[in-house]
């Protein structure tokens, strides 16, 4: 059998090229190992030399998930994306693998890295946890913060509790009961992270988001394409419990003094891969500072590549706000001395 190459022919160096260029940047860009002190952590680092954006993994997710997103935003800053310690190619770091050991870690690729702060975090699901401790252990070298759909086991637990009933309620408990069970008896990193969740809550609960740094929170809402867990559910309890979900995003957002809490209606649970517009423009905007920000160029002078899907960002400018998007900004209650 003859094995025929799979660019082969005259035009096939083209072809090959035009399949490169067709490729996301974040994608194209080199996968590297450093030491953070005695293993190895898995990373790519693109972009200009403008503020480092980094972004952080959502439960077991690899970190090419952030591609469409990272791609959009080379022209504007410097990209790190990474696996945690045991995800993908990066070597098991300190056990147990809950959140504060999660934060150092990253506290030591960034410095092994040379990339000098402010930094600006942009973090999803599972991910949120860890950039909530980051940040309150290392406030001074954050500029923003971006959670999107950030969620935790008290909120789950609490929803089931004060807004089911009967077999719903029942269903719920049990679901949740087996999805955990499941999901901690994994051998794999993730497993260990969720093992270790609990000492992961109480390390948030016993600290305070710095309300000097800028927060924004994004919650999915899809009445139409439900999340998982949500299935056994009937409309009205689905409904609710978006309803908590949102309530709960704009308490988070209330830590900080230039809190905002934004809803991305008919977006999934990884609304980055959905409405990667949406989470560009986000980051741009928190970058430029409603604060001062981390440095970013203003928006008034950019415009974003193409793979961001034409979007154009200008400050001001009320039409390129996305039709699918509700702003609910949640200010804090919190006021500077004198204020």
């Amino acid at each position: 059998m003859t094995v025929r190459p799979l660019f082969g022919g005259p035009i096939g160096p083209l072809l090959a090229l035009l399949t490169l260029m067709s490729l996301p940047r974040s994608v194209l860009a080199q996968a590297s190992m450093i030491d953070v002190g005695g293993y190895n952590l898995e990373y790519r680092l693109h972009g200009t030399d403008g503020p480092v954006v980094i972004f952080l993994n959502g439960g077991a997710a690899p970190m090419g998930y952030w591609s469409q997103v990272a791609d959009g935003l080379t022209n504007h800053a410097r990209i790190l994306t990474y696996e945690r310690a045991g995800h993908g190619r990066s070597e098991m770091g300190r056990e147990p693998r809950h959140g504060a050991n999660v934060a150092d870690e990253l506290r030591a690729l960034l410095s092994a890295l040379h990339l000098p702060g402010p930094y600006f975090l942009v973090a999803h699901s599972a991910g949120c946890l860890y950039a909530r401790i980051f940040v309150s252990r290392f406030s001074q070298s954050v500029g923003g913060v971006l959670l999107i759909e950030p969620g935790d086991k008290p909120f789950l637990d609490a929803f089931g509790t004060k807004h089911l009933s009967g077999l719903e309620h029942r269903q719920w408990e049990d679901l949740w009961e087996r999805t955990w069970s499941r999901l901690a008896q994994g051998g794999d990193a993730y497993g260990m992270e969720v093992r270790a969740k609990e000492e992961t809550l109480g390390q948030i609960q016993g600290s305070l988001f710095p309300p000097e740094v800028p927060l924004t929170v994004v919650s999915a809402v899809d009445n139409s394409r439900p999340d998982w867990f949500l299935a056994e559910l009937s409309p009205g309890s689905i409904e609710e419990f978006y309803r908590r979900k949102v309530a709960f995003h704009e308490d988070l957002a209330r830590a900080s003094l230039e809190g905002q809490q934004v809803t991305a209606h008919g977006a999934p649970h990884a609304v980055h891969e959905e409405q990667p517009e949406l989470v560009i423009r986000l980051i741009l905007e928190g970058m430029a500072g409603r604060g001062g920000g981390v440095g970013s160029p203003d928006p008034s002078d950019t415009e974003l590549s193409d793979r961001a899907f034409g979007l154009v960002l200008r400050r001001g400018m009320g039409e390129c706000r996305s039709p699918a998007v509700d702003n609910r900004t949640a200010r804090s209650t919190h006021r500077r001395a004198g204020g």
